[in-house]
């Protein structure tokens, strides 16, 4: 089978990282990211941005045996590890700390850490600054003595990341976040802040903002297990040494193959006209930008991969009611946006240039 891209949930990532089926191999860095940036990532998948690649090499048994794995910080290092994370550790690494609270310290801190969401400040779409954390020198925070202290959530909105992994204090199967007790507080929490809060704030509301740090999608790509381990040492060093990035025009051009759409090869790299080619570095990125316009109204990096043909992306109504929606059913049609894109941009070329002032 190629090798080609995926999309996995941060909850089935950080259950797999639990399960010590993903690992760090010896030749990774250590875990570096500070408080601070944990919380900006957070913030990130709460407006759904896109946040980077995922690359993994998927283990064959010999590999697996062998013992040159560490666990994710804070994971436990098992039996025959299945995936090592060749980029990412840090955000995986990052959310598996602040959503699994495990008992150790944060790296090059002598402290434990909690990481808190602001329930009020997400609900009136103020995203920035809805992350924070507290640390704690002397003992770690376990979900036993954070939960003995929701009349405080109540009073502050602010809710401990830890609830995404813990179980209900009455029935360890379930997940407390699905708990009876869970929506109780809901309805406290609605009530007592009913002032502070949006009309109409329901505890479904509440649950969807914890469900899209649960449910975001990172885009992975797994290295085959036939890969001789030097030749996955190269291809390391070349993306963490040298930089090197997929850029949004890359993943759209990874994903669009299995629709029988070549945007690099044949639409890109075949298109005749160099002139609107040569403006700028990113202008294939803009082209994509320009039908996303179109077809959506925006055009930020993290809306072009609603244009995948058969894709399905959530919009809203004229009165804010939601329905799902694809906007490109297939590749012939986005072979279509494409050439008109290149048509318009091409008008625009021509008349910037045409000021003498270009």
């Amino acid at each position: 089978m190629p090798e080609t891209p995926g999309k996995e949930s941060v909850l089935d990532l950080l259950k797999q990282i639990h399960e010590g089926q993903l690992v760090i191999p010896y030749f990774q860095r250590d875990f570096e990211w500070q408080p601070g940036m944990v919380c900006d990532l957070i913030e990130s998948i709460l407006q759904d941005y896109f946040t980077g690649l995922l690359l993994f090499w998927e283990l064959d048994q010999n590999e697996a045996k062998n013992d040159t794995w560490d666990p994710v910080w804070g994971a436990k290092l098992k039996n025959h590890p299945k995936i090592a994370i060749l980029d990412g550790q840090q955000r995986l690494s990052s959310l598996y700390y602040a959503i699994y609270n495990p008992e150790k310290t944060f790296p090059n801190r002598a402290s434990y850490y909690v990481f808190w969401i602001d329930l009020t400040k997400v609900l009136n779409d103020e995203i920035d600054g809805s992350l924070s954390y507290r640390y704690y020198l002397a003992n770690h925070q376990n979900w036993s003595k954070l939960i003995s202290n929701m009349d405080r959530w109540t009073e502050t909105g602010l809710v401990p990341l830890n609830i995404l992994s813990a179980t209900s204090p009455d029935d360890p199967e379930r997940e407390f976040i699905k708990s009876r007790k869970f929506n109780e507080w809901c309805e406290v929490y609605i009530e007592t802040n009913k002032e502070k809060l949006p009309q109409h704030i329901t505890p479904f509301d509440v649950h969807e903002v914890f469900y899209k740090i649960a449910d975001y999608k990172f885009v992975t790509f797994p290295l085959k297990q036939d890969r001789k381990l030097h030749d996955i040492c190269n291809i390391f060093a070349r993306v963490n040494s040298k930089g090197m990035k997929l850029s949004t025009f890359d993943l759209m051009n990874a994903f669009l193959y299995s629709k029988g759409v070549h945007l690099r090869k044949v639409l890109w790299d075949d298109l005749d006209n160099e002139p609107l080619k040569n403006i700028d570095s990113s202008m294939n990125e803009h082209l994509l930008r320009t039908m996303s316009l179109v077809k959506q109204n925006y055009c930020s990096s993290k809306y072009l991969f609603n244009l995948i043909p058969g894709e399905k992306t959530t919009r809203k109504d004229e009165y804010g009611k939601k329905y799902d929606d694809v906007l490109v059913k297939n590749g012939d049609e986005f072979v279509s946006l494409w050439k008109k894109a290149c048509l318009f941009a091409e008008k625009a070329r021509e008349k910037i240039m045409n000021t003498g002032e270009f």
